[in-house]
């Protein structure tokens, strides 16, 4: 992201000195000839002139509800900004750090290699499984058979087959004789799915509720 984003009034943070408003271009003259420089106001009416080859350490203001005030140069409220967003990070790393932990030695079910009613969904399904659908059906299952609580997020478009992946998983649950929970938005959505899964098994091997 670029200076010429930016509009005039627009919110930006520099990186040391803070939130201050984008009040155009400046040309200045100087001992060498002249430059070109970003006008950022402050609190007060300071001026600050940014030359071109720092417009790096300048970002728009992205931050969502009321606009924040005007940082004042020379002040010491941008640093304890900082200083506290700087903790609050330590803090939810120290955080993450510690779950992760705690899932990596959490114990769960390793769900055997193979199901009774993979072949099935799978020969259901009707069409070709695409090259990530098959990655992301593999390493779904992989992730079961393992003897630790599964961690994985599935995206993707609209269309593009996550409800497949999500019920090779559920056949898989279901093969060694768990109760499986398919959520979705709709009832809609809900009833094409055991229309989905009841065409790919036995209707006298599952019991289905909508």
């Amino acid at each position: 992201e670029g200076f010429k984003d930016l509009s005039e009034n627009d919110l930006v943070v520099h990186v040391e000195h803070g939130v201050g408003r984008y009040m155009g271009t400046r040309v200045i003259e100087h001992r060498d000839g002249e430059s070109e420089f970003l006008t950022l106001l402050y609190s007060g009416g300071d001026k600050l002139y940014v030359p071109m080859d720092d417009v790096e350490r300048i970002h728009k203001y992205r931050g969502g509800g009321v606009a924040p005030p005007l940082d004042r140069l020379g002040g010491n409220r941008w640093s304890k900004t900082k200083n506290n967003v700087k903790k609050s990070l330590q803090g939810i790393a120290r955080d993450l750090v510690r779950l992760y932990s705690e899932r990596s030695a959490a114990q769960g079910h390793a769900f055997s290699a193979e199901g009774a009613f993979d072949h099935e969904i799978s020969a259901g399904f009707g069409f070709e499984e695409t090259p990530d659908q098959e990655q992301a059906i593999r390493t779904v299952l992989e992730d079961m058979e393992r003897s630790r609580p599964m961690d994985r997020l599935i995206c993707g478009d609209v269309g593009y087959g996550k409800t497949e992946v999500a019920l090779r998983a559920a056949a898989r649950a279901i093969s060694a004789g768990k109760q499986v929970a398919v959520i979705v938005p709709t009832t809609l959505l809900a009833h094409q799915q055991s229309l989905r899964i009841a065409a790919g098994s036995r209707r006298d091997a599952l019991a289905l509720q909508e």
